[in-house]
């Protein structure tokens, strides 16, 4: 399972960018014992509410594909957002600049056999906390990912780092990753 949340700032009518926390909480139960991974990541310039959480998916996606994870289930309390991506038809999506995370999420989920469904926010708690974590983020804070791995199945080298380091997504930057 990947839960996925964003936080960021109310859309305004000024249409103002502004920055947005993204998170990632992935339970890979593929891996035994089950393998909890937590990721902060921060979106420097989102427009809206719903192109924060299409670009928390969008990286989430990215991840599980570079970690070869397959038949993932995406959780994410935005409706909206999971209804439209649920459909056969994706080219108009509910706000059109998020077009570019929509379709990013598209093509990986495709080629790792996933699903992505709606949950509610209370269950999304671990999440809902890294985004707010990864929002009040200040950029003059180190610039550097900060990565821990307590899991002792990777004594000689921790697969998400390797795959942290070959993630690239538009205007998102990794701050925090976590594997235990």
């Amino acid at each position: 399972r990947s839960y996925v949340d964003a936080s960021t700032q109310p859309d305004q009518p000024n249409g103002l960018s502004r920055p947005a926390g993204l998170a990632i909480f992935i339970l890979n139960s593929q891996e035994q014992p089950t393998q909890a991974i937590y990721i902060k990541a921060k979106l420097d310039v989102c427009s809206s509410v719903m192109m924060a959480e299409a670009a928390s998916l969008a990286l989430a996606s990215v991840i599980v594909h570079r970690l070869n994870l397959t038949a993932i289930t995406f959780l994410s309390d935005c409706e909206k957002l999971v209804l439209f991506l649920n459909k056969d038809d994706l080219s108009n999506p509910p706000d059109w600049r998020i077009k570019y995370f929509t379709q990013t999420h598209a093509n990986h989920s495709t080629t790792t056999s996933s699903r992505l469904f709606e949950v509610s926010r209370r269950l999304n708690s671990t999440a809902h906390a890294l985004a707010h974590q990864a929002e009040a983020h200040h950029n003059s804070q180190s610039t550097n990912l900060e990565f821990s791995c307590s899991n002792d199945n990777h004594v000689t080298h921790c697969p998400l780092l390797l795959a942290l380091h070959t993630v690239s997504l538009n205007d998102v930057k990794i701050l925090a990753a976590r594997c235990c």
